[in-house]
């Protein structure tokens, strides 16, 4: 299947990596407006590289948007009306309804759109996904994400996205995916803009899920310190015990008795494993397992949380538009 991606920094030649290792995957091309750097990349992986999404060959089937969030929406719609399944990285959008849209778009033009939560498939996630059923019915969940701020060489654009967007729309579908739970609203958002940006660069928010469960869902950029890896924690109580999974290595598991479970030792590439999903669900005109349906909650939670903070009042989650 011939694949192309749309955006030639770091994420960008993340996919093509990936890609590389998909047997079922030719990387064809990849796109960038400033072609003088996709040149360079296509020169690094061997393909074409093209300033302009209008060139992508038209038996391109598969094309991988990596770009700055706010750009989404035009380039993803543009590939669609092409003829083109995308693959998307996270967030889809930056706009609840332009998420709404692009999932109706997918629908009517029998497009296939996935969305790229790769942390879904680190060793440790899958693990906890597999042990969660072990506390019982959920009542509360809490996460914590912290990672220190490296101004960006060129065009800096985390602080026009934020901490919630950039940092932690990962984590909350992690509690989605791992807890089994959809959103339902946002019942209060405290948002730091300490940094001057124009996005936050912290935030604590409480959201109300589906199942009637409580999650308290918090993350901040800080000035200081190194990323390591080990940035992110989640913490599930339900009536049998408690689950805390510590982001790179290990989950304590508290239930009528005491486990510490380590992380595998080996760490897969994630981003091939969720490419490898989207070109399958492509070839068998299933659903993507990561679809707009999951690009769209988060879209809605940090959106309705920003909502929330301005007017100091709850708001509710619509639910997701079918997906194709």
């Amino acid at each position: 299947m011939k694949v192309a991606i749309v955006g030639c920094g770091g994420i960008g030649m993340a996919h093509a990596r990936a890609y590389q290792q998909i047997p079922e995957a030719e990387l064809v091309c990849v796109v960038d407006k400033n072609l003088p750097l996709a040149e360079r990349r296509a020169a690094e992986i061997g393909c074409q590289a093209l300033g302009d999404i209008g060139e992508i060959p038209d038996d391109v089937e598969c094309v991988s948007v990596v770009t700055p969030p706010s750009t989404h929406q035009a380039i993803v719609q543009c590939l669609f009306e092409k003829g083109h399944h995308v693959f998307c990285e996270k967030p889809i959008t930056m706009d609840i309804d332009q998420a709404r849209d692009l999932i109706r778009i997918a629908q009517v033009q029998d497009r296939r759109l996935g969305v790229g939560f790769k942390m879904r498939h680190e060793p440790i996630f899958v693990k906890a996904k597999e042990l969660v059923p072990n506390v019982g019915p959920i009542h509360l969940i809490a996460t914590f994400k912290q990672q220190p701020y490296r101004p960006r060489e060129g065009w800096d654009w985390v602080p026009e996205v934020g901490a919630m967007y950039e940092l932690s729309v990962h984590d909350f579908d992690l509690v989605h995916s791992i807890c089994g739970v959809v959103p339902r609203r946002i019942c209060a958002a405290r948002l730091d803009y300490s940094y001057g940006w124009p996005r936050e660069n912290a935030f604590a928010i409480t959201v109300e899920y589906d199942n009637g469960a409580v999650g308290s869902l918090s993350g901040m950029y800080a000035r200081e310190g190194e990323w390591t890896g080990r940035d992110f924690a989640l913490t599930v109580l339900g009536e049998k015990g408690y689950m805390q999974v510590e982001r790179n290595d290990r989950i304590i598991l508290h239930t009528d008795r005491v486990q510490v479970i380590e992380k595998p030792k080996e760490a897969p590439n994630t981003f091939a494993i969720e490419l490898a999903e989207f070109i399958s669900a492509v070839r068998t005109g299933y659903a993507p397992p990561i679809d707009g349906a999951a690009g769209y909650y988060t879209t809605a939670m940090v959106e309705l949380a920003v909502k929330a903070a301005k007017e100091g009042a709850s708001q509710d989650i619509a639910p997701s538009p079918a997906t194709a």
